[in-house]
């Protein structure tokens, strides 16, 4: 299996993660919230199940032009979604759109450091907003300028796993700054 190993600093997320939403009544989200820690113990039903819920919580947060404005609560959940996809997948392409490199780089730098590891990445100046693609499994990048209103963070998940197969998908766009 290909999944990757709850790093050490997430720990502390995730343990967060668990009380948050064991104290807001919904077993749902704990249960998902919860397989994040321990989803090597769960059989591939429980893995199936876990992936139909994260999915149907991600598309609803989705389906706007722009990043949805999510509370406290929904940030914890949605960063535990996707923290969960990511240890189901193989690699990740990020789509940011910002009204300014920096913030691209600002956002590329949280988003890839929680799902794949830090980075260094050395990007040249330009003005205006931006279009920035990044590829965890190349950790190559390609940048244009942007003249839509879409702005935010798009999250590709990739797996060749056929039993993972729904965790291929795209979702966001997503606070630039959630992580």
């Amino acid at each position: 299996s290909r999944h990757r190993n709850v790093l050490s600093w997430e720990k502390p997320f995730i343990a967060s993660c668990l009380v948050q939403i064991a104290m807001c009544d919904r077993p749902g989200d704990f249960f998902f919230c919860a397989s994040l820690f321990m989803s090597s113990d769960l059989s591939p039903a429980e893995i199936n199940s876990t992936l139909q819920t994260i999915r149907k919580q991600l598309i609803e947060v989705s389906l706007t032009h722009t990043p949805a404005e999510l509370s406290d609560e929904q940030r914890q959940t949605v960063k535990a979604s996707l923290l969960w996809l990511n240890e189901h997948s193989e690699y990740q392409t990020l789509g940011i759109c910002a009204d300014s490199l920096s913030e691209a780089e600002a956002a590329l730098k949280g988003y890839v450091g929680a799902l794949s590891q830090p980075i260094q990445v050395d990007i040249p100046a330009r003005d205006g907003a931006v279009f920035l693609k990044f590829n965890t499994l190349k950790n190559a990048w390609y940048l244009d300028g942007y003249s839509g209103d879409s702005r935010g963070v798009l999250v590709t998940y990739h797996t060749s796993e056929a039993e993972l197969d729904d965790v291929n998908g795209t979702y966001g766009p997503f606070p630039a700054d959630l992580f």
